[in-house]
């Protein structure tokens, strides 16, 4: 028989007593409270340490995770929109794809390296947003001329 709670359990504690705590099979604790600033889920590891956090406030939902690693799959789209976006790795950042833009809609794009910039490409284009063109001072001077596409 599983003597776990149900989440239908854990709402009528937080109703009854406006706090609830249950221990995992893991050992891990799950506690439902609710107070003046609103109500909340955590997740506690063995030692007690926080690693997760669902409040749900007057102002809207808040998720805090503390995790070892954190996978998210998608089969269609993964898409986030906030008011800032800060990304911040200790050893590496990677983005990968078939096809990869990056725009700034308003304002700068600023590139920072603390040393070296390295563009690699077949072709690697400054302020281009038309055709691939000879410049005249150099198809004059030597009949320079691009292979047909």
């Amino acid at each position: 028989m599983n003597n776990h709670p149900t989440a239908s359990q854990l709402a009528h504690a937080l109703l009854l007593r406006q706090s609830s705590r249950e221990l995992l099979p893991s050992g891990r604790s799950v506690t439902v409270l609710a107070d003046d600033h609103g109500e909340r889920v955590e997740v506690r590891a063995l030692d007690g340490a926080l690693q997760l956090t669902i409040e749900l406030t007057p102002t809207g939902a808040r998720l805090h995770l503390d995790a070892v690693d954190i996978a998210l799959r998608a089969s269609g789209t993964l898409s986030a929109e906030c008011e800032r976006f800060a990304l911040r790795a200790r050893a590496e950042a990677r983005l990968s794809a078939p096809v990869t833009t990056v725009e700034s809609t308003e304002g700068d794009l600023t590139l920072t390296a603390h040393d070296d910039v390295r563009a690699r490409g077949e072709r690697v284009l400054l302020n281009c947003d038309r055709e691939d063109e000879v410049p005249d001072w150099l198809r004059d001077a030597v009949d320079a001329r691009l292979p047909p596409r």
